[in-house]
């Protein structure tokens, strides 16, 4: 979620990097983030911004894919200008910005990217995997710059741990991987920051399942998997991050043949043609006799049907008197359709980061069941 800090202050969230990557060290752990540990990355970096419905100063976290393009959530950058980027771990002593001159939102799921106005090179930079399909069980890191334990405030890059519980969605309604922390939980501020397997970024930070989830260690979010907009992000950025694309045929150019001398044609002798015996002539058909044609029919005149008028009373009469007729009359009461939807819809609330989705699926008995679910905005 936007996080306001104050009107005058600078404040950023930082992706969250996986501990085993490049640039990645894991320090002592403190007590005032909700668990997990202090980390540093050399491409997790800071970003600051404003928004157009809401004063102050924002901040989320995005990861650094090459000289140029910042990795991120697309509720960071939704309604949000003036953004800058800060290529430090420390929030405290951040350093110079580097300002953002396009922003870009992805069109499924909550991902983004930020293009910077000028090159800025690192060391290293994020690898993405887009194959990932998250299975319960499996086990990740998670980093950022968000709040730590009782929305306290953080000074630098923090990791932790956490455990796959199984499939949800973001603040999009995009698919998503459901976590929960293991020795550590995201909070607010931590929005796009990446969700780390085997040494690459399979998801970002998306909504927690509470808006403030106080100390718990074990508290459950939901990343924005990048697998659904894998060939977005490449053509966008122009980055081959080896995604399951098919690529184009490479096709072999034939060599130049070799000119050849065409062969002297031989004169030949035509034959002599056989004479043949005309076919004789088929016989004459006999023409048929015309039919002859019918008279035609006088209709037999009708007479008008003279409609009946329904004395059912709106507010009054629940069924249609005794001229109501099923299946012949436009009103029946007693109809109902088999026909059903399933659709979404999704409302936010600018102040508190509040997402709420409302499915329809068809039960078992030919009904429709409702489903509603409320998340937060990291």
């Amino acid at each position: 979620m936007k996080i306001n800090k104050g009107l005058a202050s600078t404040v950023s969230a930082v992706a969250l990097l996986s501990a085993g990557m490049g640039g990645a060290n894991a320090t002592e752990a403190s007590p005032y983030i909700i668990g997990g540990n202090e980390a540093t990355s050399p491409w997790i970096v800071q970003l600051s911004f404003n928004s157009y419905d809401q004063s102050g100063t924002f901040g989320c976290t995005g990861e650094q894919l090459n000289d140029q393009w910042i990795l991120t959530a697309r509720h960071c950058v939704d309604g949000s200008h003036n953004m800058r980027v800060y290529q430090s771990n420390d929030q405290v002593n951040p350093g110079e910005p580097i300002a953002a001159d396009r922003l870009y939102s992805a069109p499924e799921g909550d991902i983004a990217l930020v293009h910077l106005s000028e090159k800025a090179p690192l060391s290293s930079y994020g690898k993405i995997d887009f194959n990932y399909e998250p299975a319960v069980g499996q086990q990740g890191d998670i980093y950022g710059y968000g709040q730590g334990a009782n929305s306290s405030y953080t000074d630098t890059l923090r990791s932790a741990r956490v455990s796959v519980i199984g499939d949800s969605y973001d603040a999009y309604n995009g698919a998503a991987v459901h976590l929960r922390g293991v020795n550590g939980a995201s909070n607010h501020g931590d929005s796009g920051g990446p969700f780390i397997r085997n040494g690459k970024i399979v998801a970002v930070c998306s909504t927690g399942d509470r808006a403030n989830p106080g100390a718990d260690i074990n508290a459950q979010s939901n990343y924005a998997l990048l697998s659904q907009s894998a060939s977005w992000i490449e053509s966008t950025t122009g980055i081959d991050f080896g995604s399951s694309a098919p690529t184009a045929p490479v096709v072999d150019t034939p060599e130049e043949p070799e000119p050849t001398t065409p062969a002297t044609p031989e004169p030949t002798t035509p034959a002599t043609p056989e004479p043949t015996t005309p076919a004789n002539p088929a016989k004459p058909v006999a023409p048929v006799a015309p039919v002859a044609p019918v008279a035609p029919t006088t209709p037999e005149p009708t007479t008008p049907v003279t409609p009946v008028i329904d004395d059912y009373v709106p507010g009054d009469d629940y069924i249609p008197a005794d001229d109501y007729t099923p299946g012949v009359d436009s009103y029946d009461p007693w109809s109902w359709s088999d026909s059903w939807s399933d659709s979404w819809s999704t409302s936010t609330s600018s102040t508190t980061g509040a997402r709420w989705n409302i499915s329809a699926t068809k039960t078992a008995d030919g009904g429709t069941h409702w489903v509603s679910n409320y998340h937060w905005t990291r």
